[in-house]
């Protein structure tokens, strides 16, 4: 298997999987590690499309969830392979049962990362405060804000960007995350400065 994780952007990714179709082996199963994207969109180009895939790994890399999804037309005995894989690597596979903008997690996540940049631009709160509520609630060794941080507020923003043009979401949200953090180059953990200071 063949795996491209190159930035949310679906030019260069319909460029870099028009690469992979031309010098991978038949046999190959080439898979976007995109967040957002559908496979389906960036094969424009390719031939071996029987074989291509979504088969998304998550930040941070500690999570051990594995997610994988065909564009309609993938070969479905791909999937029983890439699980059982995956189980014996240790991951946790799951089958996003059809086509969607985003998995199973990113699809949910993404409703949380919305809202609460939405509770930060409103000023109804700070991001430690979200987040010490988010882990008191929930358990969780890690508040949203955080993650976001370390995934990087820049890959947010372009996987937000999708999900806004896409699904026809309301853009305030990710706008303003834009506005405020990414143009200013405070993108989190990577820059040393972002949700959380």
């Amino acid at each position: 298997m063949v795996a491209e994780a190159i930035p949310e952007n679906l030019d260069m990714k319909i460029a870099i999987m028009t690469e992979l179709d031309k010098h991978a082996p038949p046999d190959y199963i080439i898979a976007s590690n995109s967040s957002s994207l559908r496979s389906r969109q960036m094969i424009v180009n390719t031939k071996n499309n029987y074989r291509i895939c979504n088969a998304h790994y998550y930040m941070p890399p500690d999570q051990l969830y594995y997610e994988v999804m065909s564009y309609g037309y993938t070969d479905p005995e791909i999937f029983p392979f890439l699980m059982e894989k995956a189980a014996q690597a240790g991951l946790k596979p799951v089958h996003a049962k059809v086509e969607s903008t985003g998995l199973v997690f990113n699809r949910i996540w993404a409703s949380l990362k919305r809202e609460i940049c939405l509770v930060l631009a409103d000023g109804v709160s700070d991001a430690h405060t979200v987040d010490d509520m988010f882990k008191s609630w929930f358990n969780a060794t890690k508040g949203p804000c955080e993650m976001m941080d370390t995934v990087g507020l820049d890959t947010v923003y372009n996987v937000e960007a999708v999900y806004s043009q896409q699904r026809g979401l309301d853009s305030t949200a990710t706008d303003w995350l834009k506005k405020n953090y990414v143009d200013k180059g405070n993108l989190g953990a990577k820059a040393g400065t972002g949700l959380l200071g």
